[in-house]
């Protein structure tokens, strides 16, 4: 046990009453021999504070107070983290038991700086009913784990050093997608030699009407695209493949500097063209379906069933409809 590195978890909370205590418990019933638990409050104005008390003298560390969100409540719980593992659980969602101990485990017997795990999902007042399970992406190829991207985030777990090395923070300029733009800059700047996952069940993401994810859903999206057009146009993409991204809208407060060095630009941009390529044919746009395919393969997108697929499908179909297509859609 003297030999399980210190896990820090921070719950960020506001105004979550209803479910922070079975958070809280979750946590602290893990017997793991080595945590950190920090919770950042956001002044909750409902019973939040009065459970919280009910735990203190277990906890590392917590406060409430007013704050500017979930990514800046996470910030004030990493400017206090001391130990070796580093994961957020929010207010309304779960560990599984025994989680802590596999990834203490994971993290003292191997040389890496993520672990990930499964994280399944339950409706609210029905925890036995698993409605989903998600995980973190990933692939061999970091540059087809970012352009691929799946986030599983209550999962998953980082080396507190390597979040040092990438900023030490979230981005507050993102309220949704920043544990996807965290893994982007971990993969920039690490890339997938030193991640590890395991097919069992880490944690439980809660469903219910004032989750983000349920209510604000659209928002995501607004934050994925400027995480990919920040890229975009740091290592110059194609116009095909900015373009797309432009149609869509943006959170514009979002701006980034990627590591250089561990990513091939060139094959980041191949995978992405595969992607947008499947949404360009069923927007009919088969013109530049086929600048992506064509990009895809010069730049090393290996061919697969997928590729071959969409490839046959667009070739087939003879100019004078794409320009035909072209002229409806401009209508």
């Amino acid at each position: 046990m003297s030999n399980l590195p210190r896990i820090t978890i921070i719950t960020p909370s506001f105004n979550q009453g209803r479910y922070i205590e079975q958070t809280i418990l979750s946590v602290l019933e893990q017997d793991y021999p080595n945590l950190e638990y920090i919770i950042i409050d956001g002044g909750s104005s409902d019973a939040t504070v009065e459970v919280i008390k009910k735990y203190e003298k277990q906890l590392s560390f917590w406060v409430s107070e007013k704050d500017k969100g979930q990514s800046d409540a996470i910030n004030k719980g990493l400017q206090r983290a001391t130990g070796d593992v580093f994961n957020w659980l929010n207010s309304d969602d779960l560990l599984e038991k025994g989680a802590l101990n596999e990834v203490g485990k994971a993290f003292s017997e191997n040389d890496i700086l993520s672990f990930n795990g499964v994280c399944r999902t339950f409706n609210d007042g029905n925890f036995a009913e698993t409605i989903d399970t998600t995980y973190t992406s990933f692939f061999q190829s970091a540059e087809k784990t970012i352009a691929k991207p799946g986030m599983g985030q209550p999962s998953q777990f980082y080396s507190l050093q390597a979040i040092r090395e990438i900023g030490n923070c979230v981005n507050t300029s993102l309220s949704h997608s920043m544990d996807m733009e965290l893994w982007y800059r971990f993969l920039f700047r690490f890339g997938t030699d030193k991640v590890r996952f395991t097919n069992n069940t880490l944690s439980s993401f809660r469903l219910h009407e004032e989750s983000k994810s349920v209510s604000l859903h659209h928002l995501f999206r607004k934050d994925d695209y400027a995480l990919y057009l920040s890229n975009f146009n740091q290592f110059k993409a194609p116009d095909f493949l900015k373009n797309f991204v432009l149609k869509h809208e943006i959170n514009k407060n979002y701006k980034n500097t990627w590591h250089e060095g561990v990513i091939n630009p060139e094959l980041l941009f191949a995978y992405f063209a595969v992607r947008f390529a499947t949404e360009y044919y069923t927007l009919a746009d088969y013109e530049n379906c086929r600048k992506c395919l064509l990009y895809a393969r010069k730049n090393g997108y290996p061919v697969d069933g997928n590729y071959v697929s969409l490839l046959a499908k667009v070739l087939l179909i003879p100019t004078p409809v794409i320009n035909f297509a072209r002229k409806i859609k401009n209508r």
